[in-house]
């Protein structure tokens, strides 16, 4: 499974409320522009919170490598 896949499985609820709640609509009553809108800026979240989290983890992960590089050099000395 990849990243976007969890975070679509995960979050796509919450991003959905969220959005209900920012744009002050009722699920009931959506037109078929405002359902478009809906649904694309909830795929949209999603695309970016798993670019965000991708992003993140390589980051984090080089920062750690270069740590241990740093490291195992001090104890070759």
């Amino acid at each position: 499974i990849n990243l976007f896949s969890i975070v679509t499985f995960c979050g796509h609820i919450l991003f959905m409320r969220l959005n209900l709640l920012l744009l002050d609509w009722e699920i009931t009553e959506l037109s078929n522009v405002q359902n478009i809108i809906y649904v694309t800026a909830t795929g949209m979240e999603c695309i970016v919170v798993s670019i965000i989290l991708y992003k993140w983890k390589s980051i984090f992960s080089s920062i750690k490598i270069n740590r241990l590089k740093r490291m195992s050099k001090s104890t070759n000395r």
